[in-house]
């Protein structure tokens, strides 16, 4: 069996259920533009995640409001005013009850297909005796401009295409 079909057999098995949780910049300029498009790409992952976005940033609740995701506006700061990771990770903790729990930076796009490494990695650390896990990746920057139209059933093709000829790869100590 070829590792993409090995995938869909497990994806429909079982994808555990996942909660994704960010917290955004302000929503302003090209910032703005980056982060809609992430966090909206991340409605798109099949079965759709849980979706929370934390910090009282410009626009944060908007969002959260517009495409029907949790928001916890509350986190706590240090004397800079510099949200406390701490903080982050313990009220995403307390909200979610799924299985898996996944920080995003505000900036990453995922393919409605994300979900498909899941059920792969769950067998994987279960063959290894692994009940918890962190997992990163390396970064690849690809510009991205204007909002995509994810209304545009070609939308991830289309990207898939760009990234294919522009995305460059950081370092690869630089992961997300």
């Amino acid at each position: 069996m070829r590792p993409s079909e090995r995938a869909a057999a497990l994806h429909a098995a079982a994808v555990p259920p996942l909660t994704l949780f960010a917290l955004p910049k302000a929503f302003t300029g090209h910032t703005g533009i980056i982060q809609t498009n992430a966090i909206t790409s991340w409605t798109f992952v099949t079965p759709r995640p849980r979706i929370i976005l934390l910090g009282d940033e410009p626009g944060t609740g908007d969002l959260a409001q517009a495409l029907g995701l949790e928001w916890i506006p509350a986190i706590a700061r240090n004397d800079q005013g510099t949200p406390l990771v701490s903080d982050l990770f313990a009220a995403a903790m307390a909200a979610h009850d799924d299985p898996w729990l996944g920080y995003l930076n505000s900036d990453i796009i995922l393919p409605p297909a994300f979900s498909d490494v899941l059920p792969l990695l769950a067998e994987a650390l279960a063959q290894a005796g692994h009940e918890r896990f962190f997992v990163t990746s390396q970064r690849g920057h690809l510009d991205v401009t204007e909002p995509l139209d994810f209304q545009n059933p070609g939308w991830q093709a289309e990207l898939d295409r760009r990234a294919a000829g522009e995305m460059a790869l950081d370092h690869k100590d630089a992961v997300d």
